[in-house]
């Protein structure tokens, strides 16, 4: 087994504090391979609230005398008082983060973010800045460098706003299905501006070119291309708007080979033409 954890105080005791608004106890991260297993059982619960993220495998939680397997992506809120009865497996690969915190204004600081009194378990997605805004918790409470607790609390309401971006799934679209086309977006995000092929993408899925454009449609709302598309746009405003590159040189750096061709797509896209927008942002003062 693999653990990363940070505590706000050592030895760790489980506790309640009402004087200040949202305060980090601890933060961990937990890797399991093998034979390895970890069974928790907390009959009365913790005086503190937690929140479980399950980053990769599955998990299996008791909730309400019901048995859930999560898979990951999932996360579990227990608040304070509640019963906590959850198991991990070797054999899973389960990968686990996990925060403990307190404070006067925590129910308003969840319900300001998204959550409902009612929520334990919700599907917040396999996104990876989850896991590095846990990794920054459990950094700055091992780390106690100048403001680290400031910085813990900043980092977990990110958290907080960021488990609540994932809109609910539709039905037809499970967690597997949720990651496989969150990771195609990431890989076009990362090579937005090189000449991407759909189709070779799909067939290096081992899945065919309509179920993966109709996948990634439900799942995003566009298809890939529109996504695209839409990244390289955005990214050539901010070249005209921050540089003094040519229209060539832009377009070349958003992944056209034609800036006659990108000239057109631009005016489609944003209603003008480069140059007529470039004309526009000079136009405009500057502070």
């Amino acid at each position: 087994m693999y653990m990363s954890c940070g505590y706000l105080n050592l030895p760790e005791t489980p506790f309640s504090d009402q004087s200040v608004p949202l305060l980090v106890c601890c933060c961990g991260n937990y890797r399991l391979s093998g034979d390895d297993r970890a069974n928790v059982q907390r009959p009365t619960g913790r005086p503190d609230y937690q929140l479980l993220y399950v980053a990769k495998g599955k998990a299996e939680f008791v909730i309400g005398g019901t048995v859930h397997q999560l898979t990951a992506g999932h996360m579990v809120l227990f608040r304070p008082g509640q019963p906590q009865h959850y198991r991990y497996h070797g054999g899973d690969h389960t990968q686990t983060y996990w925060v403990h915190f307190t404070g006067s204004q925590v129910e308003e600081t969840l319900a300001a973010s998204g959550f409902s009194p009612d929520d334990c378990i919700f599907f917040a997605g396999s996104d990876p800045a989850l896991c590095r805004t846990f990794d920054s918790m459990i950094y700055e409470l091992q780390t106690r460098r100048a403001n680290y607790q400031a910085l813990s609390e900043l980092c977990l309401r990110q958290l907080f706003l960021l488990s609540r971006r994932t809109a609910p799934l539709p039905a037809a679209v499970t967690p597997a299905l949720h990651e496989q086309m969150e990771a195609a977006r990431r890989f076009f995000a990362q090579e937005y501006n090189t000449p991407i092929n759909i189709r070779d993408y799909a067939a290096g899925q081992n899945v065919s070119i309509s179920w993966f454009l109709r996948c990634f449609k439900q799942v995003t709302g566009q298809t890939p291309m529109q996504y695209i598309l839409s990244i390289r746009m955005t990214n050539a405003i901010t070249l005209m708007r921050d540089t003094d590159w040519n229209l060539t040189q832009i377009a070349a750096a958003v992944g056209y080979d034609n800036p006659l061709y990108f000239s057109r797509l631009f005016h489609k896209h944003n209603g003008m033409s480069p140059s007529a927008y470039r004309k526009l942002l000079a136009e405009q003062p500057r502070d």
